[in-house]
Order: C-alpha cells, then structure tokens, then sequence
C-alpha cells in the first residue's frame, strides 16, 4: 500500500502533467485562431496598387502547417499575383502570424495582442 506522500506526490504529478497538456491545447487553439484571424483580414483587404509589391514576407511563431500554409498563400497569391511569398519563423512571436505586403503590415501575433492588452488598460 502507498503512505500518504506518495499519494501526494503523484496527485501533484498529475496535476502539472494534465496542466502542460492544457496549456499545450490552449496554444494550438491561439494559434489557430489568429491564423484564421489573419487569413479574414487579408480576404477584407483591397490593395489600391499591388503592382509595386514583388515580395510578401510571413513570419510566424513556429512550423505553419501544410494546409494553413497552402490557404495562405492561396490568399496572398490572389491579392499579390507577381509577389514572391517568404515564409520565416520567429519565435518571440508567441503564436500567430505577421505578414508584410508592402509598406501594410498584419500583424495578428500573441505579442501583438498583449501590446495591445497592456496599451489599453
């Protein structure tokens, strides 16, 4: 039979095991929301001269998924035919994506959002 210390440390274990996984959960979730949130925002986007635009960066938080990956530059593609589409990483992001057309930047970064947080309380 287990003592007492025992149980209690392996119900903490526990504890932070299931709290990494909803963390872990949570993020994905983040990310995918501010990918799809950055996908809106260039669908609404109406460039008055996409001409001049020869290269599109995107930089995002981690690896983008193939599928999310492929809708964006669907996107871009259509907006900015000519553009030359870079895909970077940068984790100090914290989630999300930047893309840069031009001089017009959407920035739907985690980092953005808690800027903007902290701006506004």
């Amino acid at each position: 039979m287990l003592s007492g210390a025992v149980l209690i440390k392996i119900v903490i274990v526990l504890q932070v095991l299931i709290a990494l996984i909803v963390v872990v959960v949570l993020k994905l979730f983040l990310d995918r929301e501010l990918l799809r949130n950055a996908l809106e925002g260039l669908h609404a986007f109406h460039p008055l001269n996409n001409s001049g635009i020869s290269e599109i960066v995107v930089i995002s938080a981690g690896k983008v998924s193939f599928d999310d990956e492929t809708r964006l530059k669907s996107v871009l593609k259509e907006k900015f035919p000519a553009a030359e589409i870079v895909m970077l990483q940068n984790t100090s992001l914290g989630g999300g994506v930047i893309v840069q057309c031009g001089e017009t930047i959407f920035d739907h970064s985690l980092a953005a959002r808690f800027r903007e947080m902290f701006h506004q309380a």
